[in-house]
């Protein structure tokens, strides 16, 4: 029985321990073993998925916004993936693309599991573009649909205290910009 588990066993030995070289930012690493995954299953795109932000952390820029293309290319109707593609936008601040696929990401899933951090980072992206209104509409949708997500409470407090974070800087800029 072990021995016919094993191919399975395998993927997610080998997924963990991309996941731990991620950990220990050495991301590279990580990146070679997400490259053989992504080889012997290319069918799992996850392994794509995490290749994307291995590449952002390592300020690949091109490289990482043509991994994402891809990804949404190869799974259009994904709204995680098009999440995906807005936060690595994010990271190399191109806000107005991110907000694209950040709405893309709602379009097809309102209520993913991560819609609620797709709507405060889209209101951080409308806060460094300084369209403060919109930015704290969105920061407050992401926040009050929080409330009615199941997932990882750790998770969840983070997203809630960025959020508090980002409409304290809102009100800052607003007050030093005469709003």
């Amino acid at each position: 029985e072990g021995i016919k588990d094993f191919p399975e066993k395998r993927k997610d030995l080998l997924w963990k321990k991309a996941h731990i070289f991620y950990k220990m930012k050495e991301f590279d690493e990580g990146i070679k073993i997400l490259d053989s995954l992504i080889e012997l299953y290319p069918e799992d795109y996850e392994f794509l998925n995490s290749k994307v932000y291995g590449l952002a952390y390592l300020e690949k820029k091109e490289e990482a916004i043509e991994a994402a293309k891809k990804l949404v290319t190869l799974v259009p109707n994904n709204g995680n993936y098009h999440d995906s593609y807005g936060e690595i936008f994010m990271m190399f601040n191109e806000f107005k693309e991110a907000i694209k696929e950040f709405q893309k990401a709602l379009e097809l899933e309102p209520y993913g599991y991560f819609s609620y951090e797709t709507y405060i980072k889209m209101g951080n992206c409308y806060k460094e573009l300084g369209e403060y209104d919109l930015a704290t509409e969105y920061i407050e949708k992401g926040k009050k649909i929080s409330t009615g997500m199941i997932c990882e409470l750790e998770t969840k407090t983070c997203w809630i205290e960025k959020a508090d974070n980002y409409i304290s800087e809102i009100k800052q800029l607003k007050e030093e910009s005469g709003f």
